[in-house]
């Protein structure tokens, strides 16, 4: 049933009450779609619930939860039997970042997005230095070099050789890639 969808232990929900015949519920449809997109892009459908129920044909499943006007919205956090009426932007946007703010997981997903930022910074910085490191590896065979000239270049590879080693072996902490605690990486 609908209130054991969106009253439960472990997910937060989000319930639009719909007319079909109004045009902004038909408006923001698309951006409820878009809405459930980004969660499921971000991996978070386990931790919220969207749904939807037609408000002309359906009556509320509890009593404090009472529409007048379409579209309602209504935030239910997780393990409670409260619905709170959202007044915010009724675009996926909006909706997104009130999931920010009051979601059970809510700052969960600010680090999370904190954290995707940083690994696609360093994923960037990687491979620029790894562009860098085969030009210059290129260099060292091909140029005709005296031997104080290769030794000089040749250290310089191997301090940017060892801040790349460094940084791979970030990257893959932070993606999960790398066994915690140990050298051996993960296929």
């Amino acid at each position: 049933t609908l209130r054991d969808t969106i009253f439960t232990p472990d997910k937060d929900a989000l319930l639009e009450v719909y007319a079909p015949w109004c045009g902004h519920c038909k408006q923001l449809e698309k951006e409820y779609n878009r809405l459930a997109r980004k969660l499921q892009k971000e991996g978070l459908t386990e931790y919220i619930t969207l749904a939807k129920i037609d408000g002309t044909v359906n009556d509320s499943p509890i009593g404090s939860m009472d529409w007048t006007r379409f579209p309602t919205v209504y935030f239910i956090k997780a393990g409670t039997r409260e619905a709170v009426t959202y007044e915010g932007e009724t675009t996926a946007k909006g909706l997104w970042k009130y999931l920010q703010k009051h979601a059970t997981v809510g700052k969960g997903i600010q680090v999370m997005l904190k954290r995707r930022k940083r690994l696609k910074n360093l994923q960037e910085r990687w491979l620029e230095s790894t562009k860098m490191m085969e030009s210059m590896q290129k260099s060292l065979m091909d140029l005709p070099l005296s031997g104080s000239e290769k030794r000089g270049m040749q250290k310089i590879y191997l301090e940017k050789k060892k801040m790349l080693d460094v940084m791979h072996k970030e990257l893959m902490d932070m993606s999960g890639s790398r066994k915690r605690g140990t050298d051996s990486y993960v296929a």
